[in-house]
């Protein structure tokens, strides 16, 4: 006797969408990582930068380190402004960053409505990346709902809160970028970046170059490439 064709079987049927589900979000999974360059950095971060997810940055160099990493993930970007800056991004400098300004959008809304609008932002599926000024570090509860709209969206999301390494936040890495005054050899912008938290493990510190020409992040010196263990506390602030 033949078996049941398989439609009338829905037991099977949810076992096996149950798995193809499982297969596609493993394999989304292990996509999800945006390479910056340098192979030790993305070793660091687990195989690149979680996307989508919520990261921070902050620092003299956050603006432009957040116009990079948005740069590299293509598309229409979102940068929501504070209320206390004066004047928007310089145009040329977004393109040196790897940002056409025709992708770009400015949103500049009420100070307390800040992360409202980078929620609404990073879920609305339209955006690729959106970075945020922050006058206040969101706290865990906020920044675990900018997460998850992150994830739903499928954006990146880069929120430049005050510069401090003490509040909790579900976000996936906390960077402090300092621009370095001197000249790099290569004539390119160079930043210290000091990884502060990381949900991949170790904790680190890089000088790197922002080569324009192909929007991607070089070492600036190899040599003063520190990693340590990152400290229980800190990894789950």
């Amino acid at each position: 006797m033949l078996d049941a064709p398989l439609h009338n079987r829905p037991e099977i049927v949810a076992l096996l969408k149950r798995q193809l589900e499982q297969t596609l979000a493993k394999s989304k999974g292990a996509e999800a990582r945006l390479s910056l360059g340098p192979p030790t950095i993305d070793r660091t971060l687990g195989g690149g930068l979680a996307l989508p997810g919520l990261h921070e940055v902050m620092g003299s160099g956050a603006p432009a380190i957040a116009a990079m990493l948005a740069s590299q993930v293509g598309g229409a970007t979102a940068w929501i402004l504070g209320r206390e800056r004066v004047r928007r991004p310089y145009p040329c400098g977004i393109e040196i960053a790897g940002i056409s300004p025709k992708n770009l959008l400015f949103i500049t809304p009420h100070r307390r409505d800040a992360l409202w609008a980078l929620e609404q932002a990073l879920k609305s599926g339209v955006l690729r990346a959106v970075i945020a000024e922050a006058a206040t570090a969101p706290d865990f509860t906020e920044s675990r709902r900018l997460q998850l709209a992150a994830v739903a969206g499928g954006a990146l999301g880069l929120l430049l809160p005050p510069d401090s390494d003490h509040h909790s936040s579900a976000a996936e890495t906390r960077w402090r970028a300092t621009a370095i005054p001197r000249n790099s050899p290569s004539g390119f912008p160079q930043y210290r970046l000091e990884l502060l938290k990381n949900k991949q493990g170790s904790l680190t510190c890089w000088e790197v170059d922002w080569h324009g020409p192909s929007h991607r992040f070089h070492l600036a010196s190899p040599s003063r490439d520190r990693s340590h263990p990152a400290p229980r506390a800190r990894m789950a602030g």
